[in-house]
């Protein structure tokens, strides 16, 4: 059995592209089709979802109707999952879990392609392809998320979800239209002199990496305060807790006083446990605290990505 991997058709890229590219900055998120053979999701082809739809059964009729219509023309129509866009790399949310929960009743294989216009308007097609992690899918099922509960699964930030590689494949005839088109180009620049020469661009490193940087160390610092804010709960759910147990302890000692000053007067003792008094605290998520690592995460190897190409242009 080969690594597992997911080929998208070249319309399916440009259809994503053209559809995040058209809305920036807003969110946007549509349906994949396609087959899934042995351990190759195939991506044949995508529409976009409804973004200005307010009515829950309007949105899944057009979904319906686009299926169907998909269907009448003999295209795949079986759900691979769905494409979103992101922003600078944020996209691990509360939400996305969800999605991947709902999703997997349909197909327990769903995958998410996040395709990101910022960053690859800096030269790269930023796409990637995400499944959740199996043990995690099973406790947002359950909406199971308690740090015992967590452990327990072997879940930590770290291996939320599972990056799938992305193979881009172009049919045989759009390749030989392709270099059909490249020798026409050389066939038409022979004997055409260049507009300027390398040596008449005025470069800058700083011109192009200055700005991601700064956009990804301005949301580096909002999401250490998120992480900050995360911390703060956890901190005052143990000190909640132990506010509890020192209650406890104390209602507890007057409790068996009492019963032992009762059983001196010759009466029945009061039981020592009561259930409604000293209810259990209910323990806060950790996935939102993961969400946050992992997202903090990715604004760090963005950074190291873009101080590293920075370098490079400079000792060049």
């Amino acid at each position: 059995m080969g690594e597992e991997k997911i080929e998208l058709s070249t319309h399916v890229v440009l259809k994503i592209m053209q559809h995040c590219n058209e809305c920036v900055p807003e969110f946007v998120s549509g349906q994949l089709f396609g087959l899934d053979v042995e351990n190759t999701l195939e991506v044949t082809d995508c529409f976009p979802f409804m973004s200005s739809v307010n009515d829950d059964q309007e949105y899944s009729k057009h979904q319906y109707d686009m299926m169907r219509c998909l269907r009448d023309v003999n295209v795949d129509n079986n759900v691979a999952g769905w494409y979103q866009s992101a922003n600078f790399g944020t996209f691990q949310t509360i939400e996305l879990v969800d999605s991947f929960v709902s999703y997997s009743d349909t197909y327990n294989k769903s995958v998410c392609i996040v395709y990101d216009p910022q960053l690859s308007s800096f030269g790269n097609i930023a796409m990637k392809a995400y499944r959740l992690k199996p043990s995690l899918l099973e406790l947002a099922k359950e909406r199971k998320y308690a740090a015992s509960d967590v452990l327990k699964a072997g879940v930590s930030w770290r291996n939320l979800f599972v990056e799938i590689p992305v193979v881009i494949k172009d049919s045989a005839l759009a390749q030989a239209m392709i270099l059909n088109l490249k020798v026409d180009t050389a066939r038409a620049a022979v004997g055409k002199s260049l507009p300027y020469t390398p040596a008449d661009v005025e470069y800058s490193p700083e011109s192009s990496i200055s700005p991601f940087l700064v956009k990804n160390a301005t949301l580096l610092m909002e999401c250490i305060e998120d992480l900050q804010i995360e911390q703060q709960r956890v901190t005052q759910h143990h000190s909640n807790v132990a506010r509890q147990a020192q209650q406890q302890a104390v209602w507890l000692q007057k409790r068996r006083a009492e019963n032992v000053a009762r059983r001196q007067a010759g009466e029945e003792p009061l039981p020592e446990e009561e259930p409604t008094l000293f209810k259990p605290i209910v323990e806060p998520s950790q996935l939102d605290n993961f969400l946050v690592c992992h997202q903090l995460n990715t604004y760090c190897e963005h950074i190291n990505v873009a101080a590293k190409q920075a370098m490079d242009r400079l000792l060049i």
